[in-house]
């Protein structure tokens, strides 16, 4: 654990300078700062000597221009970067906050599983709540047992994920 503590302080300092404009109760610091941790203490992230690259699929909660989900992946991303060089990056944003309903969540998870159906993900990395229930509902069946880290979950309790393996994170 103490070997991936400066990597999880990096991320930290990183969050804190993409939210700098967010008020103090919407900081990503602690967020960012112990899931990358869960990443590498778990061993999620795959070895960055690997010969292929580590495929890190995040799924956000939002959208892309939602400033909360923009910081979130710039501090995701430059620090997985530099910490497993030879990372790949999929973003997919569900866009929960315009769009909700069970037909539109079926659709989504139409299109995820297809997207996804020939390509391997090493780790899924979720931001938010609408994205953390949507993969304790919908990992299994379109990604098998693929690690999954999650952060950013109000309210969270253990037994939202009861009966799932290889999954951990921070609320």
């Amino acid at each position: 654990f103490l070997n991936h503590e400066p990597c999880a302080l990096k991320a930290g300092r990183i969050a804190d300078r993409q939210a700098e404009g967010l008020s103090q109760s919407r900081r990503l610091p602690g967020l960012v700062r112990l899931a990358l941790c869960f990443l590498f203490v778990c061993g999620l992230a795959c070895e960055s000597r690997a010969e292929s690259p580590a495929n890190i699929l995040i799924l956000h909660s939002y959208y892309p221009t939602f400033e909360w989900s923009s910081n979130q992946t710039s501090g995701i991303i430059t620090v997985l970067s530099e910490q497993v060089p030879n990372a790949s990056f999929n973003i997919e944003y569900m866009d929960a906050r315009r769009n909700s309903g069970e037909v539109y969540l079926q659709k989504f998870a139409a299109t995820i599983a297809e997207k996804y159906r020939n390509k391997k993900v090493d780790v899924i990395l979720t931001c938010d709540n609408y994205a953390f229930e949507f993969m304790v509902q919908q990992r299994d069946s379109i990604f098998g047992d693929v690690p999954f880290v999650f952060c950013g979950v109000n309210e969270y309790l253990p037994s939202m994920h009861k009966g799932l393996s290889n999954i951990t994170g921070v609320a």
